[in-house]
C-alpha cells in the first residue's frame, strides 16, 4: 500500500532495529542488518519483485551509523522509499539522503552515546554498587533498559 505501512509492519522493523549489528561485514559495515531490519517495510511498499530488488540493492550499500539512530533511520528511510514508490522523487536521490544522514548522525551517535553518555551511566552504576545497594542496582539497569527501549 503506497499511503502507509501497517502497524505491523512498523512493529517487525523496530523489533529488527535493535539487530542492526546482526552481521557485520568490512565492505558494508552495518549494511546487512540494517537491510534485514527494512526489508519488511520494503516488501509491504513493493508488490513488483524487480522493484523489491532493486530497493534493497539501494540499501546493501555501505552503511555505519550507532544503534541507537537506527530506529529514527528505518523510518526515515521507508518514509524515502514510499515516496520513491509512488514517483515523487528518483531513487538516485536516496544515496546523497544517505550518506548526509549516516555521516551526522554516526558522529553524534558516537560521542554522545558512547563517549558520555554510556561512561555516565556505568560509574553511576559502578557507584550504586560500591554502596552495597543490590535493589537500586536492578530498579536503575531495568530503567535503563525501559528508557532505551523508549528513546527507540
Amino acid at each position: 500500500m503506497i499511503s502507509g505501512l501497517s502497524f505491523k509492519t512498523y512493529r517487525r522493523c523496530l523489533a529488527r532495529s535493535s539487530m542492526l549489528n546482526i552481521m557485520y561485514t568490512p565492505q558494508g559495515l552495518q549494511s546487512i542488518g540494517f537491510v534485514y531490519s527494512i526489508l519488511p517495510g520494503l516488501r509491504e511498499l513493493h508488490a513488483d519483485d524487480e522493484a523489491f530488488a532493486q530497493s534493497c540493492a539501494r540499501y546493501s550499500q555501505h552503511f555505519n551509523c550507532h544503534v541507537i539512530w537506527a530506529p529514527f533511520l528505518c523510518g526515515a528511510f521507508l518514509h524515502t522509499e514510499r515516496q520513491i514508490a509512488s514517483g515523487a522523487i528518483n531513487p538516485d536521490m536516496i544515496s546523497m539522503f544517505k550518506e548526509t544522514t549516516l555521516n551526522s548522525l554516526s558522529a553524534v551517535g558516537d560521542s554522545f552515546v558512547s563517549g558520555s553518555l554510556m561512561v555516565s551511566t556505568m560509574l553511576f552504576l559502578a557507584c550504586l554498587i560500591l554502596l552495597d545497594n543490590p535493589h537500586a542496582v536492578w530498579v536503575f539497569i531495568l530503567a535503563w533498559l525501559f528508557c532505551m527501549l523508549l528513546l527507540k
